[in-house]
């Protein structure tokens, strides 16, 4: 058989070199190929009986065509019948009677009957095609014969007339005519040849026994499951991977699977190529057209962005999925979509992205979803067209509203290489800004503070003030950014990778967030509340829908909080949570529900901080925290596992929780505030110790030296009344009374609810709605003295199961908090679960 370029190639040579080697080529039937090799021995066997017939192989590239009708000849030859072999090829298909040219080569030429022909006066092909018949009949009249073509889909049509002449007169001598069709070419269908063999992918018995016979030992069920799903059973990729693993002196392992896969992806991008190459022009471009659509666009926009004109649509989708290149059923997809980038890839960049553009403009013309025309836009440069921003905003939108933060930023990303003014620049920036916040604290500020910078006037104020809040509510580079919107002598201040200009400053100055500043650096210090409460009050007068910023306000409901009048901050937490709804902001709503539960521990009402837990987790998932915001919410989750009685789950979730890689914040001392209180419930008193002491050394490394806005020192002197250190216990519990800005019945009820929850109904769950957990006979916080109260709750917890053996470090007795940062192996033992 001559070596003609086409579908066989390397690969195909490849294909049928492997069969040769792992089934040797004798009668025994191709492995998986059972039944089609018994058809075609019953053909044989009819053959050298006298009896003639016709029959087409038919399959997907890869499938082993080839080597079938190799096998058959060789079946053939063994019997006694003579073989005649041709192969078709695209690049000889329009050259007359090539096909007949390779079957007649070892038993004539056709000069000499178009000679013949000329002699009697006829034309050349009336004269050719009754001789070329009676040449074949002739043969076969002599010995039977077995007539082979392979690649009939690309024989030249004069050849084809032949092969259908000599069925016709096939009853006149023992013919046999085998022909290898590729699936999906109008040929598969020609009503010459009525008798299909079908070939379809290996199973899996089948692959194991090919890869059996060439490695000749056992093998890996991993690679042998992985090779029949990659493969898809194909024989030609099977052989491909074979073959390079042989080259390379690998043997199939377990460990191989990721190189068998890498190794396919080649084998298949190599065969799509050769697919591509001898495929006409309008299904290539339907191919291309598929793989650019993606699944996104109805069969009709996808046949438009074609362009077909000789071949109708669905005639057109019909030798795609024929060839199995395209999957059954709506919409189009190709059947591996890994083979898209191979597709394309002849594709200059700026004739691709032509490509994407199109299908984006044609699915915005034909109203489709937004999300597979933003899809589109993905592949595409800058449009110019005024819908594809707004597009690309509203998808990206819908996949935040489904929790998919990584396909809305990608959307939101590409929305600002699109034509933006100001206004709708920093709301991109913005929408983007909170995305990427949840996964990188870095980048998302970045964003944040190009909003803080971005011109546009007024119209971009509100925007501004939004990304100050989040930059506060991040606790991160916030604390040195708001400031500077207040401080009017300032000229000019740099912050972060830019500068922000006086107008900006003038513009942000505000005397009621100058005052909530104030107040909050007062109650962190523990300063006067008889200062701090008035500058909060003020901070909350007058109109709240007048820009002021979002976290100042929160600031100035927490300082009211912490001097007890929750009965004061409560209402205003609540409108806050209203405003922040009604603006669809969810990450200010988070923060207001975050403060609000604080608000209701400091009261002594867990069910109503629960509540609001379950809220916050609601509207931030995990996948849209900030780093720091999350360690504060996993901080209230194990608080309220406390709560419960629950301190099996406390502990656990406080161990599991994301490392601290916060630069600053508080999310870092509150866990460990929580998980002291957590060991502490379990009756690990002396790591308990651990974790509270390292909490206060990080808020006294902040500058926060307000006993009541952590409880930390209380629940040390706890702690270390368990262990007998008295000395110590007393003067913790006193210094935590001394640093309380207020000490009464409004500022003690939360942190003596909570050292009731460490000691009372283990797994007997919270009080119920509204009430909190002091019960009649009950300690009254607001008459008895901080170190009354801590060795009360030691004594309750003493007469508990004892304290568990600890299985860490602790400080040593009687050191105590006053360092701003302790050693490292001080506190190793805060990071490590």
């Amino acid at each position: 058989m001559n070596a003609t370029p086409g579908d066989q190639g390397q690969g195909q040579g490849q294909g049928q070199e492997f069969a040769c080697r792992t089934q040797r080529t004798d009668r025994r039937p191709l492995a998986g190929r059972a039944s089609e090799c018994r058809r075609l021995r019953d053909a044989v066997q009819g053959l050298m009986t006298g009896r003639s017939r016709a029959l087409r192989i038919e399959g997907a590239p890869g499938m082993g065509r080839s080597a079938l009708l190799h096998w058959t000849a060789v079946l053939a030859e063994d019997a006694g019948a003579r073989v005649l072999r041709a192969q078709g090829s695209l690049q000889e298909a329009g050259s007359p009677y090539a096909v007949v040219q390779q079957l007649l080569n070892p038993v004539g030429h056709l000069d000499v009957l178009r000679w013949e022909g000329a002699r009697a006066g006829l034309p050349p092909d009336a004269a050719l095609l009754p001789g070329l018949c009676r040449k074949v009949l002739g043969l076969a009249r002599r010995c039977p014969l077995l007539v082979l073509v392979d690649d009939l889909q690309w024989a030249d049509p004069w050849s084809r007339r032949m092969l259908h002449g000599l069925m016709r007169r096939m009853h006149q001598a023992p013919v046999l005519v085998v022909v290898a069709v590729r699936s999906g070419t109008r040929v598969a269908s020609d009503p010459g040849i009525e008798e299909a063999v079908e070939l379809k992918g290996l199973d899996t018995a089948a692959i194991r026994h090919l890869l059996a016979r060439a490695y000749d030992g056992d093998l890996d069920d991993a690679f042998v499951d992985t090779a029949a799903r990659v493969t898809h059973g194909s024989p030609r990729l099977l052989s491909a991977v074979v073959t390079g693993l042989e080259r390379d002196g690998l043997t199939p392992s377990a460990g191989r699977l990721e190189e068998l896969r890498s190794r396919v992806a080649e084998a298949v991008d190599e065969q799509t190529r050769d697919l591509l190459d001898a495929m006409p022009e309008e299904q290539a471009s339907l191919l291309r057209a598929i793989a650019v659509c993606g699944g996104e666009l109805p069969t009709e926009l996808v046949c438009s962005l074609a362009r077909l004109t000789s071949t109708s649509p669905s005639e057109a989708v019909g030798l795609l999925r024929r060839a199995r290149l395209v999957a059954d059923g709506e919409p189009l997809v190709l059947t591996d979509p890994s083979a898209a980038a191979c597709i394309l890839s002849d594709l200059t960049p700026g004739a691709r992205e032509q490509l994407y553009a199109a299908a984006a403009g044609l699915g915005h013309r034909a109203a489709a979803a937004k999300e597979s025309v933003a899809r589109l836009l993905l592949g595409t440069g800058r449009t110019g067209r005024p819908w594809a921003a707004r597009t690309l905003r509203e998808a990206a939108a819908h996949r935040r509203d489904t929790g998919d933060d990584g396909a809305a930023g990608r959307f939101l990303c590409r929305a600002l290489d699109e034509e933006l003014d100001h206004v709708e620049r920093a709301h991109v920036l913005l929408d983007l800004a909170v995305v990427e916040m949840s996964r990188s604290a870095e980048a998302g500020e970045r964003r944040l503070l190009k909003v803080i910078r971005a011109p546009g006037g007024r119209a971009v104020l509100p925007l501004r003030r939004v990304a100050a809040d989040l930059l506060v509510a991040a606790d991160t580079r916030g604390e040195a950014v708001a400031p500077r919107f207040v401080d009017r002598s300032v000229p000019q201040c740099g912050v972060g990778e830019g500068a922000m200009s006086s107008p900006l400053l003038t513009s942000l100055a505000d005397r009621r967030i100058h005052a909530a500043l104030t107040a909050w650096r007062m109650m962190l210090q523990a300063e006067d509340t008889r200062r701090s409460h008035p500058l909060a009050r003020r901070a909350l007068g007058g109109s709240w829908d007048d820009g002021c910023l979002f976290m100042t306000r929160i600031m100035a409901a927490q300082v009211l909080t912490m001097g007890g009048d929750t009965e004061e901050s409560l209402p205003v937490l609540g409108a806050l949570l209203a405003e922040a709804d009604g603006l669809g902001l969810d990450v200010m709503a988070g923060m207001v529900l975050e403060a609000r539960a604080w608000t209701y521990l400091h009261r002594g009402l867990p069910d109503e901080a629960g509540d609001d837990l379950v809220a916050l987790c609601r509207r931030l998932p995990p996948a849209r925290r900030h780093p720091s915001v999350a360690l504060r919410i996993t901080a209230l989750q194990v608080l309220m596992h406390v709560y419960d009685g629950e301190f099996a789950r406390a502990r656990q979730a406080a161990e599991s929780a994301s490392p601290d890689t916060v630069r600053d914040g508080v999310g870092r001392p509150l866990k460990l505030f929580a998980r002291g209180c957590a060991r502490l419930a379990e009756g690990d008193a002396l790591a308990a110790v651990g974790d509270l002491e390292e909490c206060g050394r990080w808020l006294l490394y902040k500058g926060i030296t307000n006993a009541g806005f952590l409880w930390w020192r209380y629940f040390a002197s706890v702690a270390r009344h368990v262990l007998g250190d008295v000395e110590e216990a007393g003067r913790l519990a006193d210094e935590h009374q001394r640093q309380s800005p207020a000490w009464d019945a409004r500022t003690a009820a939360g942190v003596v609810s909570l050292g009731l929850a460490l000691t009372r109904g283990r797994g007997g769950g919270r009080t119920g709605p509204g009430r909190p957990l002091l019960a009649p006979g009950d300690p009254s916080p607001g008459t008895r003295s901080a170190r009354e109260l801590t060795e009360w709750t030691a004594a309750r917890l003493s007469s508990g199961p004892p304290p568990r053996v600890p299985g860490r470090c602790a400080p040593a007795q009687g050191r105590t908090a006053s360092s701003p940062v302790g050693r490292r192996e001080d506190t190793a033992h805060a990071d490590r679960p």
